[in-house]
């Protein structure tokens, strides 16, 4: 901006030639406010020319003797208030003008965004952010008039597979009085995000940004469960049932902290259920007489019951065959399944049908091999002889 002061004599006389001698000037525009603060200096002479964000000018020609031109560059926005000296002499007339810089035009690698939404979400739950939009020296804008655009894409899946979901677009609106847009979303899968915000084309600050979507609340209805033990088991004989936790768009759970409650409808038997602190919760149960067992396992006033193999009861949980320890149990090929033994080895692993590289060079991996009978109840002797090959090579 530009400042135009006309100097006067002492006697208060407009100035109609160049003074005689040197003349000193000195000006500050100050600004001063709650939030921030800064001063624009300028001299004549200049002290330091490249420092001064006031250039001062005095007229030499017939148009200009007796003019003093201030030309100021600021660049935080808000009201100054000029002071003017001459000759160490404070202009008390022109001193105390007011002067206010504005922002100038949006810059959306200067523009900033804040807010719970901008850093987490959850599945089936509104998050929000800000966006404050920012001139090139990170001023605030206060009007709007800019092309914006948000996106949000969420890689969701277990293992090896994963699938790119593009989300809902976030809904933006744009607030005048506090100057930002106020942007929410929904999402409902969850996963690893990348969350978007552009101004004009340009990305702001930080975007995309990457985070952990977590699933929403339990779903008891698709929630389910699977393991040795949800056909039934032997008297006596432990078991296990897994209890995946699952919300109400489909998305696995990966962190514990949810109560499932279990039990079996027979006196003296025992249940117990370990939370595993990644989404499944493992029930472990034991029943003391043989016959048809009710498993049930609750979360709040829901059953979970997607899973049993056996027959399922509704609303009342899962059927389960107990046998006795002397039963004849029939392998069934068919039922039999292998797990992984563990998960991270440098001997390799076999998961999903992939062996890793071992140390030697050559792919290797180990594994545990369930075996259940006709009926679906885990074997309970170790009299089975299971061959295995790769590629037609019988293994020892």
């Amino acid at each position: 901006g530009t400042w135009v002061v006309r100097l006067h004599d002492i006697y208060g006389n407009a100035l109609t030639s160049s003074p005689a001698g040197s003349v000193d000037i000195e000006a500050e525009m100050v600004l001063q406010s709650t939030t921030k603060s800064s001063t624009l200096f300028g001299s004549l002479p200049a002290a330091d020319a490249s420092a001064d964000a006031i250039s001062i000018t005095l007229g030499s020609d017939s148009t200009q003797i007796g003019l003093l031109t201030l030309q100021y560059l600021g660049t935080i926005t808000g009201t100054y208030t000029l002071k003017l000296f001459v000759d160490g002499v404070a202009a008390t007339d022109v001193s105390n003008y007011k002067a206010y810089i504005t922002s100038g035009p949006i810059v959306g690698a200067s523009s900033t965004a804040s807010g719970k939404g901008w850093n987490s979400a959850i599945s089936g739950v509104t998050s929000s952010f800000v966006v404050v939009p920012r001139d090139k020296y990170s001023n605030r804008v206060y009007t709007s008039g800019a092309s914006v655009s948000s996106s949000l894409i969420v890689s969701s899946g277990l293992g090896v597979t994963k699938n790119l979901v593009t989300e809902t677009p976030p809904a933006v609106i744009f607030d005048a009085a506090l100057g930002q847009y106020n942007v929410t979303y929904t999402p409902s899968v969850s996963g690893t995000s990348s969350l978007s915000f552009k101004i004009n084309g340009v990305a702001i600050v930080d975007s995309p940004r990457v985070f952990t979507v977590m699933a929403g609340a339990v779903s008891a209805s698709k929630s389910f469960l699977s393991g040795p033990g949800v056909r039934g088991t032997l008297v006596g004989s432990s078991s296990q049932v897994i209890v995946q936790a699952v919300d109400s768009f489909n998305n696995f759970k990966t962190s514990g902290g949810d109560t499932f409650r279990a039990s079996l409808d027979q006196t003296g038997s025992s249940t117990t259920v370990t939370d595993n602190d990644d989404g499944t919760y493992t029930i472990t149960y034991t029943a003391i007489s043989p016959g048809a067992v009710l498993l049930r396992v609750e979360y709040g006033a829901d059953f979970v019951q997607t899973g049993c193999d056996f027959v399922t009861v509704p609303s009342s949980g899962c059927l389960l065959d107990i046998k006795n320890a002397e039963s004849v149990q029939t392998l069934d090929p068919l039922r039999t399944t292998y797990k992984a033994a563990s998960l991270s080895s440098s001997n390799g692993d076999l998961t999903l049908g992939f062996a890793s590289v071992a140390s030697t060079g050559k792919p290797s991996g180990s594994f545990h091999v369930l075996t259940f009978d006709e009926d679906g109840v885990q074997m309970g002797r170790n009299d089975v002889t299971i061959e295995v090959s790769i590629g037609g090579n019988v293994l020892s």
